[in-house]
């Protein structure tokens, strides 16, 4: 029995060496990793009834900081797109500002640039390091990274940029009343 017990043992044991096993078994990953972009933002909206007698006086008011963007990331090439939306306008109004938003009278400026990434991070675009008219069509006010053309493709993170704003005025038509314009940016890979 003490012999039976040993060799069924020893079966037991080997039948674990010698035991059947499958194949390694391997995964691979594979995919497209998308265009992503994240940022913080803080907005103080242009408040038009501060408008006052200096204001008239040197035919603007600029607005800092209307749109304050912080911790931006993103992982490819991009670019940052501000569109000016149409005008609301008293009743009467018959001077340069266009209700279909057609005119220059509120400019943009980015400014208070942190790149996020060297010489090839965000930057201002088209001349928006200076103040330029908005439009309603949305012009590029602001890029970064690099395309795979150049062989180093990238994007940034934490960059961060300012924009301004500016409301041109005159005396003679900016009459009392309510306006209104919206400001949007969009972010889109290059």
């Amino acid at each position: 029995m003490i012999i039976f017990k040993q060799i069924s043992k020893l079966f037991i044991i080997m039948s674990f060496l010698c035991a059947d096993t499958d194949a390694d078994v391997a995964v691979t990953g594979t995919g497209a990793i998308p265009f992503c972009a994240s940022w913080e933002t803080t907005t103080t909206a242009p408040d038009f009834s501060t408008v006052n007698m200096a204001a008239y006086d040197t035919d603007e008011l600029i607005f800092t900081n209307i749109i304050a963007v912080t911790d931006f990331d993103a992982n490819y090439a991009f670019n940052i797109t501000a569109t000016k939306g149409t005008w609301t306008l008293p009743t009467g109004y018959l001077g340069t500002k266009q209700a279909n938003g057609s005119d220059s009278d509120f400019l943009i400026i980015v400014n208070n640039i942190t790149a996020g990434y060297d010489s090839d991070g965000l930057a201002a675009a088209n001349s928006h390091s200076a103040y330029q008219a908005a439009v309603t069509g949305g012009a590029v006010i602001a890029s970064g990274g690099t395309t795979s053309g150049s062989g180093s493709a990238h994007g940034v993170e934490n960059a961060s940029f300012d924009m301004d704003g500016k409301l041109l005025l005159d005396w003679d038509t900016d009459i009392p009343g309510t306006y209104t314009l919206a400001i949007t940016i969009t972010v889109a890979s290059q």
